[in-house]
């Protein structure tokens, strides 16, 4: 019976793993509508199909669900890093606090500048 709960446990946390990636992929997929946005504005400044308003809206949306998904993996590194104090798990542990911080960072920055005329690489 135990062998049955720590199969499905482990499922779990794999469905978990799973979702959190999906997230991911969202908000890559945001991230490059946002720039076909940008590229949009560029090229047709008098009607484009959204104003920056909505595309920083949207980028601040991506990089909620980036920030998300950083922390969720910062929360599993810590996991791993206290089952098994491996040096391997030190590393992705620092590598993972590295990412998340700099995740934090990016959207910190994205909530408190104004969208102007930014290139693609400084909105996403």
């Amino acid at each position: 019976m135990d062998e049955f709960n720590d199969n499905n446990k482990y499922i779990n946390q794999m469905n978990t793993q799973i979702f959190f990636i999906i997230l991911a992929i969202v908000s890559l997929c945001i991230s490059i509508y946002v720039i076909e946005g940008f590229k949009d504005i560029i090229k047709n400044p008098t009607n484009p199909r959204h104003s920056q308003d909505e595309l920083h809206d949207l980028a601040i949306f991506a990089s909620i669900l980036t920030t998300i998904v950083t922390f969720y993996f910062l929360h599993l590194a810590y996991k791993n890093y206290k089952n098994s104090n491996s040096n391997s798990n030190s590393i992705y542990l620092f590598v993972a606090i590295v990412i998340a911080i700099a995740t934090l960072i990016r959207l910190i920055n994205l909530i408190n500048s104004p969208f102007g005329n930014e290139t693609a690489n400084e909105i996403i």
